[in-house]
């Protein structure tokens, strides 16, 4: 279940990512106002071009609720290791995270009381002495 989670939260850092580097790219590419613009070394009017990103974009976010609804799956229910699932999702390094808690540090979440076994948790943080 651990591994399904990781798997999840992976999958929508990349996906996240991914969108916010094409979007930055295609502000860079239609900044210029042309009717035609060239993508990929192909020329495409503007309108077939904004369909096509449209279409992207949709995709994007369906894959991003598919993820997210993965996420309830692993988390809903009682599984025994909900506690050790939730901190672990709250240590995820996603930058978009949205179930990193920002009060206080994240130790102090570990080590909550609702956790039984912080020690169980999956720390994605890179350790610095190991690389």
């Amino acid at each position: 279940m651990l591994e399904h989670l990781k798997q999840n939260l992976d999958a929508l850092a990349k996906t996240t990512t991914s969108v916010a580097t094409i979007s930055l790219s295609l502000l860079a590419v239609f900044s210029f106002g042309d009717e035609i613009v060239t993508l990929v070394g192909v020329r495409i009017p503007t309108g077939i071009a904004a369909f096509g990103i449209f279409v992207f974009f949709t995709g994007a976010n369906l894959q991003a609720l598919r993820l997210v609804h993965a996420l309830h799956r692993c988390l809903s229910g009682e599984p025994p290791d909900r506690d050790v699932l939730a901190a672990s999702c709250r240590l995820h390094p996603w930058l978009l995270n949205p179930f990193v808690e920002t009060e206080g540090t994240i130790g102090a979440h570990v080590r909550s009381p609702r956790l039984a076994h912080p020690e169980q948790a999956v720390d994605f943080r890179m350790d610095v002495t190991e690389a």
